[in-house]
């Protein structure tokens, strides 16, 4: 005797049918791994995001994103980048890229952050970008 299915909802959501009522599963939830970057001494290198869902969704899973200053600051260090990254269907990750700044100039490691949200009114997830100096003591701070 079948008591309970489960089924995927028009929004990819997990459902528990169990005789006729439904109870909704936790979605996926969210992440973003951290970054350290060397930052070189001439054009750019990338620093390589990993936006992930703790598991694959059936419907395409789109997330925004923007880089935030710390202590790195956008147009000297890094180039600012914001948009939407898609998660497809079935997979559990995507990959958001940041370029990094190369310089000559000795100076301390230097930190921006990226927020992910699924929506302008949602919680961010934040994640950490390094950019560690590679032109002498770029460790002390």
């Amino acid at each position: 005797m079948k008591i309970a299915n489960f089924v995927r909802s028009s929004c990819g959501l997990l459902v528990l049918v169990c005789a006729g009522v439904l109870a909704a599963a936790e979605p996926p939830t969210l992440s973003v791994n951290d970054v350290s970057v060397t930052e070189g001494n001439h054009g750019v290198v990338v620093a390589v995001f990993t936006v992930s869902l703790s598991e694959a969704a059936e419907e395409e899973v789109s997330v925004r994103y923007r880089t935030v200053d710390d202590s790195a600051k956008a147009g000297s260090d890094y180039v600012a980048a914001s948009g939407v990254v898609a998660i497809p269907p079935g997979k559990t990750s995507a990959q958001i890229v940041v370029q990094v700044k190369s310089n000559m100039v000795e100076d301390p490691n230097k930190e921006f952050l990226i927020q992910i949200s699924q929506s302008e009114d949602t919680t961010h997830v934040t994640a950490r970008g390094t950019i560690v100096d590679d032109d002498g003591n770029g460790g002390a701070r």
